[in-house]
């Protein structure tokens, strides 16, 4: 089967251009590769689901210990804000239990295993849905979908093309890779871009200089942080474009411990209920909003 791929490339002259071209499909996922870039997670003992939260009173949400502009952010007061926090606080309405935030640690990953060691019940944080999760928690139905994006470098893309539109370039992209150490991207770029060569750096930030300073050649994230960068750094149009893969959804969802079957139901019941409420709250142009505040 094959598919089309939908570029949007150059956001930073202002550019609106497609490109076409035929996906490339993966037939086959290689579980053991799963289980290796899963080494830090854990299974413990199975013994909490809804009745259990319902029993204590309140419920426990795993939130890292960095902000997320546009999602959510720690105030000077300690208190959390964000489209997120709104939501974790109307799934504890919905059950009827107080919220309580346990700490989710420094990275995506910590946060997955906090919930998967059942020291939270759920965990938000603009988390993806990925294999390599997949066996440790469960995923709600997803609350954002964001599609994947990249910054590169005009130059090195030029000389990787080397005669081929930017778009075969980008789709069969055999460069240096940046994405965020300890997050989905890693894992998604193993899928799609097997010829790339993947350079884990430790935040978006260290991505960007690390794009500035020629390190790597492309940095690969959502539409969402792509769009902030050219916000954020107008400069950077001369010697950086932007591509957009319309074909590859990133699927936001809640981390729900594994055996938290019914909070599952909970949790998936209130995303639908509340779907228009929160494509609004969580639309790009609402998030680029919320972060720039």
């Amino acid at each position: 089967m094959q598919g089309q791929v939908f570029l949007d490339i150059g956001w930073m002259r202002g550019l609106s251009r497609f490109f076409h071209f035929t996906a490339l499909v993966l037939v086959l996922i290689a579980f053991s590769s799963v289980a290796a870039h899963s080494q830090n997670l854990t299974t413990g003992p199975q013994t909490r689901d809804l009745r259990d939260v319902i029993a204590a009173g309140s419920l426990r949400v795993a939130i890292p210990n960095f902000d997320v502009p546009g999602f959510r952010v720690r105030l000077p007061s300690g208190e959390f804000e964000g489209p997120e926090i709104d939501m974790a606080r109307g799934i504890a309405r919905a059950i009827g239990v107080n919220l309580v935030f346990v700490d989710g640690g420094n990275t995506f990953n910590s946060l997955a295993k906090t919930v998967a060691d059942l020291e939270a019940d759920i965990g938000i944080n603009r988390m993806s849905a990925s294999f390599d999760r997949a066996p440790f928690v469960r995923f709600s139905e997803p609350y954002v979908r964001l599609r994947h994006a990249m910054v590169y470098n005009r130059a090195a893309l030029a000389r990787i093309a080397n005669g081929r539109s930017p778009e075969d370039a980008l789709r069969s992209f055999a460069g240096r890779l940046g994405a965020i150490q300890a997050s989905s991207y890693v894992e998604f770029a193993r899928r799609y871009f097997p010829a790339a060569t993947i350079i884990e750096v430790q935040s978006w930030e260290a991505g960007i200089q690390a794009l500035r300073d020629q390190r790597i050649d492309v940095l690969y994230r959502d539409e969402f942080e792509v769009r902030r960068v050219i916000e954020r750094n107008p400069d950077m149009g001369v010697r950086f474009g932007t591509a957009v893969f319309t074909d590859r959804i990133d699927m936001k969802v809640v981390y729900v411990c594994n055996p938290c079957v019914n909070l599952l139901q909970a949790v998936n019941l209130y995303i639908e209920l509340n779907e228009q409420h929160l494509a609004r709250a969580m639309s790009i142009e609402a998030l680029l909003r919320n972060a720039r505040r």
